[in-house]
């Protein structure tokens, strides 16, 4: 690759972390592969094998950091040693961060088990620590001599137990293994709508699935560490708003629903709300807004009016939030999701294309959804950039 052609990439980097308002980065972390095209920001995870780590440095040569809470089941002496020190740092130097657990489970009852030791540590973080959970938190699956014995079916449920302990609570989850794994181990249809963290250390990923972090490197090297790093491009926007580690508890005498969904993360224009992550849970936000305040009622129906407490949050769904006596509805909108099914997916670009062409009319929230690149206007740049989102060459920010 010429130099002109790197430095190229180094501008659309600190460009796109830009646009999406992340910390300035110095990108003093070498060793790395060049930023694949469609990146957005870049971080480290580290456990406690990375020792002291200077994270006043840190800060100014990433965007995000992702902390290893444990391993295995809900032991004490399980907990990873420098957890406490990492996420008090990140705290300090407004790092924004997630969490991950490696999993040694072989049985659903040991995958709950994990996901209740995750738990415990990122309530310990949120509630004594002051921390707010920017990125989800990520189930390590790749032991070979545990979960690699399990059949497909019996991962994909290990799995489902590990992360319902963490979204009934009101977090959100993602999965983290290498590409040999995604492709061979973690094939049940459970995986395929879940937040997948891909590890390859490679020139470029090559997995062919949709992703949303590629961890491409163990030999990243830093004077932040005396050790080398594991570093990460996403390239997927999926800093988190609506967890309840993000949710500021608030006073009910002073809190009204504006502010509840301004702590959760979302964007209220005109009673239409944007900024809910692709795949967002109804219990997951069910569960935020009873953190942000325990005088509040929600109710969240579908487009049918019916009212729902689990499933997907999709383009069409109404929330009402009443708090003291005051009761405001809105209607959910996930860009991109057009037809209103919680995915993104062709059908969605087939209903923006029949839109287009004045074959079919849409709903006023599902014209705001079709919005794919949020410039104000509903137009063929939309239906391209659904179908590159398809072909994972670009973005869909909520």
């Amino acid at each position: 690759m010429s130099v002109i052609k790197a430095v190229e990439k180094k501008l659309i980097l600190v460009i796109l972390c830009c646009l999406i308002i992340l910390p300035i980065c110095v990108y003093a972390i070498d060793n790395v592969p060049n930023a694949p095209d469609n990146t957005i920001a870049v971080g480290v995870d580290i456990s406690y094998h990375n020792g002291t780590i200077d994270f006043e440095q840190l800060a100014n040569e990433v965007n995000f950091v992702i902390l290893r809470c444990g391993y295995g089941s809900d032991y004490t002496s399980q907990d990873d040693s420098n957890f406490e020190t990492y996420v008090k740092a990140c705290v300090k130097y407004n790092i924004p961060f997630g969490v991950y657990l490696y999993s040694y489970a072989n049985t659903i009852a040991k995958g709950k088990s994990e996901g209740e030791h995750a738990l415990r540590l990122v309530e310990k973080a949120v509630n004594e620590w002051g921390a707010k959970l920017s990125l989800p938190v990520f189930y390590d699956m790749e032991d070979s001599s545990t979960l690699g014995k399990c059949d497909a079916s019996t991962k994909a449920k290990i799995a489902q137990a590990f992360c319902g302990v963490l979204e009934n609570a009101g977090y959100t989850t993602g999965i983290y293994a290498n590409k040999y794994w995604w492709t061979t181990y973690l094939t049940d249809s459970y995986f395929d709508n879940v937040i997948k963290w891909v590890a390859q250390y490679n020139d470029e990923c090559t997995y062919t699935g949709s992703y949303s972090i590629w961890q491409c490197t163990s030999s990243a090297t830093s004077s932040s560490a005396d050790t080398t790093l594991d570093y990460n491009y996403m390239i997927e926007n999926i800093f988190v708003g609506n967890t309840s580690s993000n949710v500021t508890s608030t006073t009910t005498s002073s809190i009204s629903n504006a502010q509840i969904i301004t702590n959760m993360g979302f964007v209220n224009n005109d009673g239409y709300l944007t900024g809910v992550p692709l795949g967002s849970t109804v219990q997951a936000v069910i569960s935020s807004v009873s953190k942000a305040s325990s005088a509040t009622t929600v109710t969240i129906k579908n487009t049918s009016s019916s009212a729902i407490t689990t499933g997907t949050v999709s383009t069409g769904m109404t929330m009402t939030l009443t708090t003291n006596n005051t009761s405001n509805t809105y209607t959910f909108v996930i860009r991109g999701d057009v037809n209103g099914d919680g995915s993104i997916s062709g059908v969605d670009y087939v209903r923006l294309r029949n839109y287009l062409d004045k074959k079919s009319s849409l709903t006023s929230a599902q014209i705001l959804a079709a919005d794919a690149n949020n410039d104000g206007s509903v137009s063929g740049i939309d239906y391209v950039r659904i179908r590159n989102y398809l072909d994972n060459k670009s973005t869909i920010t909520q």
